[in-house]
């Protein structure tokens, strides 16, 4: 029983170091770029900004879309205010745009940045942190 329990030991320290290893080499980590998304609410305006910036210059496009979105029926996000995009050729993008009398609910904002770096296009999906108006 002894060895069993310790063979079952050994298998699980195993699989979390795997694990963690795999996690810390993920090709989807990009230290290199900032990606930012933030949604600021003042009196029922909205200030929806997003934000990239690489940091090698390696980058040759970018582009923005944003999104205002609301917390709906069963906890489902949908677009609130339209989408903005803004392109610039460059290793650096913003985009900020408000909105004005906002409903009562939960917002977030969604920004997805489609960047040619080297040549590859990648797509990012960030969010903002959840906002409520009351």
């Amino acid at each position: 029983m002894k060895r069993y329990i310790s063979v079952l030991l050994a298998l699980v320290v195993f699989f979390i170091c795997a694990v963690s290893a795999y996690a810390d080499a993920s090709p989807w980590s990009t230290s290199t770029s900032l990606k930012e998304c933030k949604l600021y609410i003042s009196s029922n305006v909205a200030t929806c900004t997003s934000e990239y910036s690489d940091r090698t210059g390696s980058t040759t496009k970018v582009e923005i879309t944003q999104t205002l979105e609301k917390q709906g029926f069963l906890w489902i996000w949908g677009t609130y205010a339209g989408e903005w995009t803004k392109t610039t050729n460059g290793s650096s993008a913003a985009l900020s745009n408000k909105v004005y009398n906002l409903e009562s609910g939960k917002y977030r904002v969604k920004s997805v940045f489609e960047v040619t770096e080297n040549g590859v296009t990648k797509t990012y999906t960030v969010y903002s942190s959840e906002k409520t108006v009351s």
